[in-house]
């Protein structure tokens, strides 16, 4: 099981926890709110049908040690192939960065 059927659960008034946990393929609901208990896992299924749309976005943050391979990692995941060509000196990311990425 990799997905609860999130509308058919709430569609049932009486079911006000669902406790989820240990489920290592289980993506949704999240593991960050599956443990934080029946309750809440219940509660984040109902908002979840209530907004209709799951969000899709996240953020990475690169944090590291200057020339250990973060924005050469930022741009393996943006490239088409999977890999990052070399990054020359003079352009090395100085400060921060920011850039949108579509997963294909």
């Amino acid at each position: 099981l990799e997905r609860l059927p999130t509308a058919l659960l709430c569609a049932m008034p009486g079911l006000t926890k669902l406790a989820c946990t240990g489920n290592s393929r289980l993506f949704s609901p999240p593991t960050e709110i599956s443990t934080q208990g029946p309750e809440a896992t219940m509660e984040y299924l109902r908002q979840a049908v209530q907004s209709g749309h799951a969000s899709t976005s996240m953020l990475l943050l690169a944090i590291g040690d200057g020339a250990s391979g973060k924005t050469s990692t930022i741009n393996a995941l943006l490239s088409d192939q999977d890999v990052s060509a070399p990054i020359h000196e003079d352009a090395r990311t100085v400060g921060i960065e920011v850039r949108e990425w579509r997963p294909r």
